[in-house]
């Protein structure tokens, strides 16, 4: 009967759409990158996304804008690769705790994509420079990112720091 073909079809979708999403969580969990060629509403299922940032961080940029607004997958990103915050929802580019997270998985390179009012705080900086190889290289990124008119507000910390060469 037409009605059971119909059934039949539709059960042949749903059981090709649970295969395409147990494959894309087998492919971005061995390689975040891929979630890149999912398919959109893969990009919007936050399992698979949360398994592609947890195994590249980057990944993040490939999942649909609700989901770069989630917390939790945001924190688990940048926890994997600071760099990360880029691709998280304005909003949360502006929390502290993501900031920080950011920062001490990937040291001074993350102070870039962390919002201008939160490079001047002292915790942030320090989880930047504990993350990173040398100090002086926290300095010139934090000096070049805090530009000269925010200067002037850096915590004594970084101050302190300034007697290091700064030539770029």
């Amino acid at each position: 009967s037409p009605e059971a073909y119909r059934g039949a079809g539709l059960d042949a979708a749903l059981l090709r759409r649970q295969a395409d999403r147990a494959l894309a969580l087998a492919a971005v969990a061995r390689n975040g990158a891929a979630l890149r060629h999912a398919r959109p509403e893969l990009c919007e299922d936050r399992e698979v996304v949360l398994a592609a940032v947890r195994q590249r961080g980057s990944a993040l940029r490939f999942a649909a804008a609700k989901l770069q607004g989630d917390r939790e997958l945001v924190l688990a990103a940048v926890a994997q690769n600071g760099r990360a915050l880029r691709h998280a929802a304005v909003g949360l580019r502006r929390d502290r705790g993501i900031a920080l997270v950011a920062v001490a998985s990937t040291g001074a390179v993350a102070l870039r994509h962390v919002p201008i009012e939160l490079r001047t705080d002292e915790t942030i900086i320090r989880a930047a420079a504990d993350a990173t190889a040398s100090s002086q290289l926290v300095v010139r990124e934090a000096d070049v990112l805090l530009e000269e008119r925010a200067i002037g507000s850096a915590p004594a910390a970084l101050l302190t720091w300034t007697q290091f060469d700064f030539d770029i």
